[in-house]
């Protein structure tokens, strides 16, 4: 019986649906003590995105010590459906990581979810939306720490080299 039941555990970890969970870049996203990289306090990454979106407006979030954060219009925006707000993520309150630190299934090796929000990628929604330049950043924020910024490097170039579907 264990060694039937062994069997099917292995055969469970190495099946199409399982690989299918497991991300590109996910031994990048192991690397815990290099994604820490420049940590910064939620004041100074709010203060010093403030100078640079002041339309940056942040609320108490949804879930205890998260903060939502929000970029506010004079007017309603047809790209915000009609709506003169975006809501771009929430941010923990505390010590941030320079990069998202991620839990892990280790038996089946695949990642779980998101554990501490990282700063960059706070900056990375901010970029995607269009409301803060790489430029910005890197004048505001300083240049990524090298280690554990393969996957924000690459993340920027897929956003700046995406295709917009005709």
């Amino acid at each position: 019986m264990e060694e039937h039941t062994a069997r099917l555990r292995e055969r469970n970890v190495g099946s199409a649906a399982v690989k299918a969970q497991r991300h590109e870049d996910q031994e990048e996203f192991r690397k815990t003590d290099a994604r820490w990289g420049k940590v910064m306090h939620t004041s100074d990454l709010l203060l010093k995105l403030h100078r640079v979106v002041p339309c940056l407006f942040i609320k108490e979030g949804g879930i205890a010590g998260d903060l939502a954060m929000y970029v506010t219009a004079p007017g309603p925006r047809k790209d915000w459906d009609g709506k003169n707000y975006k809501y771009l993520g929430y941010v923990t309150y505390g010590e941030l990581p320079e990069y998202s630190i991620y839990q892990f299934n280790d038996k089946i090796d695949v990642m779980v979810r998101e554990e501490i929000r990282g700063w960059r990628t706070v900056l990375l929604r901010f970029i995607k939306a269009d409301v803060l330049t790489e430029e910005q950043c890197d004048k505001v924020f300083g240049k990524p720490s090298s280690r554990g910024s393969a996957v924000w490097y690459k993340q920027l170039y897929n956003h700046r080299n995406q295709t917009v579907a005709a």
